[in-house]
């Protein structure tokens, strides 16, 4: 079997990017919930998955999320993924996470026409962490090995040391305060 996970994202489940796309019905964003094409939306394009044997960076973590997707061939189940969350350097003896809200599956909506899963938790389940995604060697998966990937999460964290040690200091307070938002001036889906 071949490798055949084609995307890993994290994104923002009902915020204000995950709307319709037509703004003629939604023009403020509906921050629905539901599993379905308005979620690439709220996908965070200035984030990508951090791979076993790589360095932490400020584009690995989010300050606020609580979805993640997987673009994969197969029909995968909830059986097929393992959760675990942790912050030292020993992932095998992390704790599993509190199971998902939703394990869902948007067939051919993925790259390259591949099965899209979204999986997602409450708000504020998974924060100060770093979450470990283990995408099953299956044949519901069509994988002869295991996928992992790793996002983090820092609250309020602005991205002030993307090489560095993450942590919340008055650097990431003066930036916030020197870049309000507000309804009608919103941050973007990379802000």
């Amino acid at each position: 079997m071949a490798a055949t996970v084609t995307g890993q994202y994290v994104f923002y489940n009902h915020s204000f990017f995950d709307f319709d796309s037509d703004p003629t019905i939604s023009p403020f964003g509906s921050g629905d919930p539901a599993a379905n094409a308005n979620n690439d939306h709220a996908i965070a394009s200035d984030k990508t998955a951090l791979l076993p044997g790589g360095t932490g960076a400020s584009v690995n973590y989010t300050s606020c999320s609580n979805g993640i997707m997987v673009d994969i061939a197969g029909v995968p189940t909830d059986a097929d993924f393992e959760f675990r969350i942790g912050n030292d350097d020993a992932p095998a003896n992390w704790p599993v996470v509190p199971a998902p809200t939703s394990v869902t599956v948007r067939p051919g909506e993925g790259d390259a026409g591949f099965d899209r899963v979204r999986v997602i938790w409450p708000d504020g389940e998974i924060r100060n962490t770093w979450l470990q995604v283990v995408v099953k060697g299956t044949a519901a998966t069509d994988r002869d090995v295991d996928d992992v990937f790793y996002y983090g999460n820092t609250v309020v964290e602005s991205g002030d040391a993307p090489t560095a040690d993450v942590f919340v200091n008055a650097v990431d307070r003066t930036r916030m305060l020197n870049n309000p938002k507000t309804f009608l001036s919103r941050a973007t889906v990379d802000n």
